[in-house]
């Protein structure tokens, strides 16, 4: 990695002089994203493709914060290698606020199948 901008710091949680270390950085993302999601849009990149993923992420206080990255590839035949770009932002409000509404609706869903149960009990002894 050749260039983190200063705005990194406020995403991840370091300087951008120490997420210019790969290893670095890539030792704060969850061992799973970093598996699954990760490393595969890494190899994607090749194919000069823009692509977003998201991933958690351990910024430098220890706490654990959603980052959704895009990132954009092309060619340089010239030097043989890729050149990438990457725009990345915190989205942990965001997915917070996914899993309130998700939590929310396994309850109402659950509620709609007891009521729904009682009902069909209740219409089943009037019979």
């Amino acid at each position: 990695y050749d260039y983190f901008s200063s705005g990194s710091e406020a995403v991840f949680g370091y300087s951008a002089e120490e997420l210019t270390d790969k290893n670095q950085w890539f030792s704060r993302i969850w061992p799973q994203d970093l598996e699954l999601i990760v490393k595969p849009a890494f190899e994607a990149l090749c194919s000069e493709c823009t692509l977003t993923i998201e991933y958690r992420f351990q910024h430098k206080d220890g706490t654990w914060h959603w980052i959704s990255n895009t990132l954009m590839s092309k060619r340089d035949e010239e030097h043989n290698c890729s050149i990438v770009t990457s725009v990345s932002m915190d989205v942990s409000d965001r997915k917070q606020t996914e899993q309130l509404l998700a939590d929310y609706n396994r309850t109402l869903e659950q509620q709609v199948h007891e009521r729904t149960l009682a009902l069909e009990q209740e219409i089943a002894e009037r019979k």
